[in-house]
């Protein structure tokens, strides 16, 4: 059985992302942090990433804004929760755009 498991947590302590694997499935989790039982607001399907080999890097991070939360395959930008847009946040597979805002400064 593979597992593979990496979190993050804002700078300001409000969201929290993590990341979770084994054979069969894989999520990347945005939780509301300013409960004391830190509630999961939305968990994103990334099935795909079953299929990758068990050692690839995986990491959870905030964009320098911590207005977006992203996972990160092998350093690439996969999959983001959009934190700024005043909409609910979801996740959604990452454009270049998004890939932009996790870009070094």
């Amino acid at each position: 059985m593979i597992d593979v498991y990496d979190s993050a947590v804002d700078h300001r302590g409000v969201y929290g992302c993590a990341f979770e694997r084994d054979d069969d499935t894989a999520y990347f989790y945005l939780m509301d942090m300013t409960e004391g039982e830190h509630r999961i607001i939305s968990a994103f399907d990334v099935y795909p990433v079953t299929t990758m080999p068990a050692d690839i890097s995986v990491t959870v991070r905030f964009s320098s804004l911590d207005d977006m939360a992203g996972l990160l395959i092998d350093g690439e930008v996969l999959v983001v929760y959009d934190l700024g847009d005043g909409t609910a946040p979801q996740g959604r597979w990452a454009t270049e755009a998004d890939r932009a805002r996790f870009a070094p400064n």
